[in-house]
């Protein structure tokens, strides 16, 4: 597509890593509104771009708020995809796995004013609250081909310390999904409620997915971990 990197990084993948390197982009692109996407993932708003923005202003939020929405296979196996057929048609389910699975923080600040500070792994904004009526879906393509190696990685060296973690999260994130993978055959349990996988598209928001969002926004609170996590 012609895109280049502005910064690169190599070596240890500390969890400060990714929150520095974003960093570095915000301050290149200078004064206005910053639109925070990882590689995985793409943002589905409740309109378009233009008046999402309008909207925060209008009520005076400097951040903009989405969920994660999890995309996996029908199968839920963590199989490749071919491009032509895009990823609808590869990943065709949606639901809860990082909230309901992972334990992890579901909640994404999509769209930040340049002057508002964001955490690490974009999920929140110290001092700033999204407008939790107005919650983008963030369709995460995270479940494909290779992760599982990903995350054996993550959980090896945050385990022993090559890869500088703050908290035990990340450690237990990773554990809790080869768990998940090793009881149900290397694959995600589709079947599973909790998840509320469902067939959804990147044309169109979910069925109810703006009362539901912000259910789970508004009630999400970090998972409490003792000392025998």
């Amino acid at each position: 597509m012609g895109i280049v990197p502005a910064h690169t990084s190599t070596g240890p993948w500390h969890e400060h890593t990714n929150g520095e390197l974003r960093d570095a982009l915000r301050h290149r692109a200078g004064p206005g509104w910053h639109l925070l996407a990882d590689a995985d993932e793409f943002h589905q708003h409740p309109g378009p771009l233009h008046q999402v923005i309008s909207s925060a202003e209008e009520i005076g939020h400097r951040v903009v708020g989405g969920l994660m929405l999890d995309r996996v296979t029908a199968s839920g196996r963590l199989s490749g995809w071919r491009p032509e057929g895009g990823l609808d048609l590869a990943y065709p389910l949606g639901g809860h796995l990082t909230h309901r699975l992972l334990q992890a923080d579901p909640r994404k600040i999509v769209l930040a004013h340049h002057d508002v500070t964001v955490a690490s792994g974009n999920h929140r904004s110290p001092g700033h609250r999204p407008d939790p009526d107005r919650l983008c879906a963030v369709h995460h393509f995270k479940w494909r081909e290779g992760v599982r190696q990903d995350i054996e990685r993550r959980a090896a060296h945050s385990a022993d310390g090559t890869w500088q973690t703050t908290s035990p999260a990340r450690l237990a994130e990773a554990r809790r999904l080869l768990a998940h993978l090793g009881k149900h055959g290397g694959a995600i349990d589709t079947s599973d409620p909790r998840f509320a996988f469902r067939r959804v598209s990147l044309a169109r928001l979910p069925a109810n997915w703006l009362a539901e969002a912000r259910g789970i926004v508004t009630a999400w609170r970090p998972y409490a971990y003792s000392g025998e996590d």
